[in-house]
């Protein structure tokens, strides 16, 4: 089997080579074959001939008959599907929204690049006055807890060379998950709660505090969302922390329908100012709504002053 992957000078020219050998042709003999000339067998054995033609290639190997193999591997993109799913925009647009209330500048599908694969960031955030940069990733449901482990801490990993693209110059760079509040995804991590703790120890207030700009982490945290509540109120824990009331949705599927039946009532109610809605709800704390979130790729800055008092975070993740 010879495998065509650039450049394969080498790997063609010895694969063939090996071929010839085995049949105990000359290189005469597989001209003769194949209708190849010997001077460019020999230039391609000898890896001289840099990348020749597929069809050279293939009449060689059909006269050896040997297997020829040509193998195209596209870019691996991580997180790019995510941009076009309703649920993970909303999860995304609330999160932003909260950040940005406290202090944050913030980024989001911000794109990395290692080798032959892509990501897309979804969240990455930075206060100035501390020089912390937070690195989120929102996810409406959990199918591979390793998985999401290695993306989180790709992305960590990419978080500095990405900052200082955006001319940040942080100090620590810590990672957040930040979940859709379904009761499937309650069940996952039930399901795997020793690996979820191990990966991701820093949960429910302790999140909110990061996100509100007044605490530090030094670990990976998790926490859930319901993107249809106002502020810090749609932030909440997980079953698996001790929460004892029930999710707001069952699935990704019953937040759609919720999502819906709200932008009908919305559109339908008629009040002084034009607006309408239901009230929002509690969660792990209050809070008001803030500006509408921003375009996606873009930069935007959260209002001053916010969290410039509080002490600088400690040590990457």
């Amino acid at each position: 089997m010879i495998a065509m992957t650039p450049p394969y000078s080498e790997t063609v020219g010895a694969a063939l080579l090996a071929s010839r050998k085995e049949r105990g042709w000359s290189q005469a003999r597989l001209a003769a074959e194949s209708g190849v000339p010997q001077t460019v067998i020999s230039s391609i054995e000898r890896a001289t001939h840099a990348n020749p033609p597929l069809e050279t290639v293939k009449r060689l190997c059909t006269a050896l008959d040997a297997e020829l193999v040509v193998e195209v591997r596209p870019t691996r993109v991580v997180g790019k599907s995510d941009q076009r799913d309703p649920a993970h925009a909303a999860c995304v647009a609330g999160t932003r929204r909260i950040l940005e209330r406290a202090g944050w500048t913030t980024a989001s599908e911000v794109e990395i690049v290692t080798g032959r694969a892509r990501g897309f960031i979804d969240l990455i955030a930075f206060d100035a006055a501390t020089r912390r940069l937070l690195v989120i990733e929102v996810k409406t449901e959990i199918r591979d807890v390793g998985g999401l482990e290695r993306q989180v801490g790709w992305y960590l990993r990419e978080a500095w060379a990405t900052a200082r693209r955006l001319d940040w110059k942080p100090r620590s760079v810590s990672g957040v998950v930040v979940c859709l509040a379904t009761a499937a995804v309650d069940a996952v991590a039930l399901a795997n709660r020793e690996e979820l703790a191990a990966a991701f120890p820093i949960r429910g207030r302790a999140v909110r505090a990061v996100l509100n700009g007044g605490a530090t982490i030094d670990k990976r945290g998790l926490v859930l969302l319901d993107p249809l509540r106002r502020g810090t109120a749609g932030l909440l824990t997980l079953a698996a922390d001790g929460r004892r009331t029930p999710p707001p949705y069952r699935d990704y599927a019953a937040f759609l329908r919720a999502r819906a039946a709200r932008a009908r009532r919305t559109s339908s109610a008629v009040t002084p100012t034009g607006h309408g809605g239901p009230a929002p709800g509690r969660g792990l704390g209050g809070g008001r709504r803030a500006a509408e979130d921003r375009g996606s790729g873009s930069v935007t800055a959260g209002r001053t002053g916010s969290p410039s008092s509080r002490p600088a975070g400690s040590g990457a993740v």
